[in-house]
């Protein structure tokens, strides 16, 4: 076991996908994601949802994809209890953007699913999803969606004294524990923040069988793994350290943050004697961060930058049999005007670079040893009522390299967006909206020049240096009531992608990538072919009192690739409803969630039965010593249900948490 960073804290949580909840009722915030300060979820011209506060207290999971699986359209991969990343309307990886504080989170987490996120959940104030394409804002690796994950880190505001919030949890289903402390301070000039937190997870309990039926009809002797899933503890440590120099018109900050994780992957090989592999991840970050508010003209001028050096080592038997390593930069810089001949304008401009180099057994780099990719972007967005239509306009032009060290083409691409929205209140409380959109996506590297055996997905990649731009066509009809006591959202989208890059399944093969009717792989080359992804989402909430509310939902995504079938992983049709009570410091709630059977599967693909999950928490505020506390109690599962996710290259070896509870307790100082 690695030397902790933290050696006081401990901690642990289960690798589950919450519940789904309503989330209408709380007060809507600021998107800081979006380019005009101001935006909140009801303002954006695209479906935004923001989790923070109470919601956010009830999941802050080791993983980001775990923790947003409780809002409409958005899954996870539950690819372990330490890989779990965002899906959006059936895309994920590099389609989908996970930003760090408004800049990418530069880890390796787009190139494998068993690589994790090392964004940190544990003191985050709101964790914001934009649903559709962002690429205006972010590029074409946001062409699903963008996740950003807001914290304190670097301080934005002034401080006056000393702040603070201790807070830690236990989980049954992993007999874990998690502690934290934050410490916010300052002179009301100078202010800083410091972030202390540990997570340590065991093995997690399940319901029953760790394989599926299928599984275990393919081979018998996996029926012996029962009741806890092998190999799926967790580890995780961070630190970090930020200070700002404030004032009345802005900011500049600076802010440096150290992460340690070591984590197992669930195998699905274990009747063959398979060990899970065991990932021993580092990376530091540092980051600067600053705005300026001048007045007049310039509502706001506001950049940004990181530097983010990762490494892990993936571990057979505690042994090193594969290095991943990236360094990466990226620096953003965003000018708000106040009025150009009547338009509310953004404009900004992005530069990025990053080289990321694998060796050993699993180096899915073999042939290029490492790949330099760097992009660099400018954008513009512009806003004006006309009448009671508000009318946002948007485009963004890059130009992106992928450069392998040897043998693969250097490959450059000129993506290029636009977007246009529009939003009619058609009544006071109601609003239509329509949203168009045609954004174009680079090839990732480890498409374009992946060549070599994938144990996490039991797939041998080959990429394809002959690949080209993605192109994204979409359109989405909005309806929403905002105002009164019955309270909703709903939205129909459709996207045709021409040139869809995915990964298509073919024969057996050995480790080699050679044709072999008894090897442990199959092949995967990437292609392209023209797609189309269509779905609708639907959640609500009714106030019945001050003191009773209830809530409902519904989501759907379908997907095909033409000349293929069904698009691989796509989330199941998913409905429930929620009950709220609260009084006083008392909040007490139960939700609901059932997941239709997958039978529309892709190639190779196996199906997955639905589930019916139920989960039910009572917290309570209160005062000691003069300090604000909050006691936490939830039971997760409590059907005990053998939940699978189709969206998880796992769900035949890796099955949702069963019955659990999980305590917990904060204290703010």
């Amino acid at each position: 076991m690695k030397k902790t960073l933290l050696a006081g804290l401990v901690a642990g949580l289960p690798a589950i996908a919450p519940a789904h909840e309503v989330t209408l009722k709380a007060k809507p915030v600021d998107v800081t994601a979006l380019p005009f300060a101001g935006h909140d979820e009801l303002r954006a011209a695209q479906p935004v949802s923001v989790l923070f506060g109470q919601r956010l207290d009830e999941v802050r999971q080791q993983t980001l994809g775990d923790a947003l699986s409780t809002l409409p359209g958005v899954q996870s991969s539950a690819f372990g209890p330490g890989s779990s990343r965002p899906i959006i309307r059936g895309l994920d990886a590099g389609r989908v953007r996970v930003l760090d504080g408004g800049l990418d989170a530069l880890d390796l987490s787009t190139f494998s699913p068993d690589h994790a996120v090392t964004t940190d959940n544990v003191f985050a104030q709101q964790i914001e999803v934009i649903r559709g394409p962002a690429s205006v804002l972010y590029g074409g690796a946001a062409i699903g969606g963008v996740v950003n994950v807001v914290s304190n880190r670097l301080p934005r505001e002034a401080m006056d004294g000393v702040h603070g919030r201790l807070l830690g949890r236990y989980d049954s289903a992993t007999r874990g524990w998690l502690g934290g402390v934050q410490v916010d301070g300052g002179n009301g000039r100078i202010a800083y923040n410091v972030q202390l937190s540990g997570q340590r997870a065991g093995d997690l309990r399940i319901p029953g069988s760790v394989f599926s039926a299928a599984k275990i009809a393919e081979e018998p002797d996996n029926a012996q793994f029962r009741n806890r899933v092998p190999g799926s503890s967790s580890d995780t440590d961070e630190g970090s350290f930020g200070t700002s120099l404030t004032g009345d018109k802005g900011y500049l900050g600076f802010a440096v943050t150290r992460s340690e994780r070591n984590y197992s992957v669930p195998s699905l090989h274990l009747a063959d004697g398979e060990l899970p592999v065991r990932l021993d991840l580092q990376r530091n970050r540092y980051e600067t961060a600053g705005e300026w508010r001048p007045g007049g003209a310039v509502e706001r001028i506001r950049f940004s930058a990181a530097h983010v050096d990762y490494g892990h080592n993936e571990l057979e038997s505690g042994v090193v049999a594969t290095r991943f390593a990236s360094r990466g930069n990226e620096g953003r810089l965003e000018v708000t005007l106040a009025d150009v001949l009547g338009w509310r304008t953004a404009l900004g401009a992005s530069a990025n670079r990053r080289e990321v180099s694998t060796r050993g057994k699993e180096g899915l780099l073999n042939t290029s040893g490492a790949v330099d990719s760097t992009g660099r972007g400018v954008f513009a967005v512009a806003e004006r009522d006309v009448g009671p239509v508000h009318i946002e306009l948007g485009g963004r032009i890059d130009r992106e390299s992928r450069d392998p060290a040897a043998s693969f083409r250097k490959r450059e691409f000129t993506p290029t967006t636009l977007s246009a929205a529009a939003q009619w209140g058609l009544v006071p409380g109601y609003g239509l909206g329509l949203t168009l959109s045609r954004a174009q996506r680079a090839p990732g590297s480890e498409e374009l020049y992946s060549r070599g055996a994938h144990h996490a997905t039991g797939t041998f990649d080959f990429g394809s240096d002959a690949l080209g731009k993605e192109t994204a066509r979409n359109i989405e009809l909005s309806l929403r009531k905002t105002d009164g006591p019955l309270r909703w959202r709903a939205s129909v989208y459709r996207t045709r992608f021409d040139g869809f890059v995915y990964g298509a399944l073919g024969e057996t093969v050995d480790d080699t990538g050679a044709a072999d009717s008894s090897g442990e792989f199959t092949r995967q080359d990437f292609r392209q072919d023209d797609a189309t992804f269509r779905g609708f989402e639907l959640d609500g909430s009714y106030q019945l009192s001050n003191s009773w509310s209830v809530g409902a939902f519904v989501d759907r995504t379908r997907a095909t690739i033409d000349n293929y079938g069904p698009a691989p992983r796509i989330p199941p049709l998913r409905y429930g409803g929620n009950v709220v009570w609260t009084e006083g410091p008392w909040r007490a709630d139960a939700r609901l969630t059932l997941a239709d059977r997958v039978d529309r599967v892709a190639v190779n693909e196996t199906l997955t039965g639905g589930y019916t999950r139920l989960d039910a928490g009572v917290s309570y505020r209160t005062q000691v010593m003069g300090r604000t506390a909050s006691l936490l109690l939830r039971g997760i599962n409590l059907l005990d249900e053998d939940i699978r996710l189709h969206t998880s290259y796992l769900k035949d070896g890796f099955p949702l948490a069963g019955r659990s509870v999980v305590a917990g307790f904060s204290v703010d100082f």
